[in-house]
């Protein structure tokens, strides 16, 4: 069981913690708090194409606002600005062997973020989960967030792994 931590807010070190403490809601605080853990233990810096299902759980991009938070720790955007997507389980070759539409040279995929809604357990706990996934992967983490003095910690446990 992998556990990763971060704490975003006002008397937080960390460099975004006062641009985003005031501006967002305390459930996009609880998200981008633990969008940053997970950032913290990923072994690349390719950006983070972030979605939120809508109330009838399709995905959606997620609000500028956590968007904007994230870039301050890491490339961000919505759906339709993500770069692509080049590892697939299905090698497409010309009659000559070679790769169709290889990707660039030290290309990494982006990582593809699905943030659940936020769960509050009581004004100062809450839970959160995300389905990061990445070429042909997937990671699920459970986020539990708590509040500390004027912003939030989360600590993501690795609760699911798939291969597509």
């Amino acid at each position: 069981m992998t556990r990763i931590r971060a704490h975003i807010g006002l008397t937080s070190a960390v460099a975004f913690a006062c641009a985003t403490a005031h501006s967002l809601t305390p459930s996009d605080q609880v998200t981008v708090a633990a969008l940053h853990a997970i950032s913290n233990e990923l072994p690349d810096s390719s950006p983070f194409c972030l979605e939120v299902p809508d109330s009838a759980r399709a995905p959606r991009p997620a609000p500028h606002t956590v968007i904007r938070a994230v870039r301050l720790f890491r490339t961000a955007t919505a759906p339709k600005s993500c770069p692509p997507t080049y590892t697939t389980m299905i090698l497409y070759v010309d009659s000559a062997g070679h790769l169709l539409h290889p990707p660039p040279p030290g290309y990494v995929d982006p990582h593809w973020a699905l943030v659940r809604p936020v769960q509050f357990q009581t004004s100062d706990s809450a839970t959160v989960l995300l389905e990061m996934s990445q070429g042909t992967s997937e990671d699920h983490y459970r986020c539990t967030g708590r509040r500390l003095d004027a912003g939030w910690e989360a600590v993501c446990v690795t609760v699911a792994r798939y291969i597509h």
